[in-house]
């Protein structure tokens, strides 16, 4: 077994969260004069690179476009159903209906059920290669005007002592902070593109079903940046980059899937629908938690719940034949 392998899987799982936390303390120092609604998109742009460097890099590098569907399902479910759930554990996770976090929840919904609609009419289909079409791809892409308008736009005031503190907690806070924004993102493409290579060499050096392991870890590595939002918000008790985690699930749907399939990069089978299946259960079951409860917000019971959804997503996949053969 070649060691370039490793050596590629290491260096982009240390890039990537370095490369998160190089973001967030960029636009950190600009929050307050560029607003709300450019910081939000910075930050869900950073956490979709991975995944659109894996849909670029499985569709011309590797001629893996099986790969794709399944794994940006399964990356959004682990923003979703099991990001969020940590959040829980000390206090509940609250939804703001002023700063469009449930619009934006309402359309993660929407773009859930169309993706699991697309696919199921692809398989029925009957064609030699079932296969996202370009008019699938272009109708994914017409929700992204409607969710760069959702995007938040409240001001943010953070004083000049907040400030100074958020840029003192970064070791290279000597750099400047369009520089640290700019290095972030292009380091979080190069690490999840390196990441993703070696993830794959490795899995055909050891002859690992990539349909089963290959869609869970590349899942996770793609969901590194979104896993650094939650430590972030952790240690810093800052609780609004919650909202980001769904943005940028929308984002992997809408930007992510639509694009690649608009470039005839995605394949579907029969199996995905079952994936999407459970991603749409899972936003669904997101959106009616912050209805039923009181003030928009996810409890910790419910975290354990949406848990749960995953950990039965997670065993699907692993035994997805023997599951599918029972029906």
């Amino acid at each position: 077994m070649q060691v370039m392998p490793f050596f590629y899987l290491l260096l982009g799982l240390v890039a990537l969260p370095f490369a998160t936390r190089l973001l967030l303390s960029g636009v950190e120092v600009f929050r307050e004069r560029m607003g709300r609604w450019l910081y939000s998109l910075l930050l869900t742009m950073g956490a979709v690179l991975p995944e659109l460097a894996m849909g670029l890099f499985c569709s011309y590098t590797y001629h893996l476009p099986q790969l794709i569907a399944s794994s940006l399902a399964a990356s959004c479910m682990f923003n979703i159903l099991v990001a969020i759930p940590l959040l829980t554990r000390h206090t509940p996770v609250v939804f703001s209906l002023r700063s469009r976090q449930i619009p934006l929840t309402i359309l993660f919904v929407i773009v859930s059920l169309v993706a699991y609609i697309l696919l199921v009419d692809t398989i029925f289909q009957d064609a030699v290669v079932d296969r996202l079409t370009l008019g699938d791809g272009i109708l994914l892409l017409t929700f992204l005007p409607l969710f760069v308008l959702l995007l938040p736009r409240k001001r943010l005031q953070v004083c000049e002592d907040e400030r100074r503190e958020e840029d003192a907690n970064y070791s290279l806070h000597f750099l400047p902070p369009i520089a640290r924004i700019v290095c972030g993102l292009i380091f979080i493409a190069v690490g999840a593109w390196g990441a993703v290579f070696g993830a794959m060499e490795l899995m055909f050096g050891f002859h690992l079903p990539i349909d089963k392991v290959g869609v869970l870890f590349i899942s996770f590595i793609t969901a590194i940046p979104e896993l650094t939002l939650v430590l972030h918000i952790q240690d810093k008790k800052h609780r609004t980059l919650h909202a980001e985690l769904v943005q940028s699930s929308i984002l992997n749907i809408v930007l992510v899937l639509g694009l690649v399939a608009a470039l005839g990069g995605v394949v579907a089978y029969s199996y995905m629908t079952t994936d999407y299946l459970f991603l749409f259960l899972g936003a669904l079951a997101l959106m009616l938690f912050l209805v039923i409860g009181k003030g928009w917000k996810i409890e910790r019971h419910e975290g354990v719940i949406l848990l749960l959804l995953y950990l039965s997503f997670f065993v699907f996949v692993l035994f997805r034949e023997e599951v599918l053969y029972l029906f």
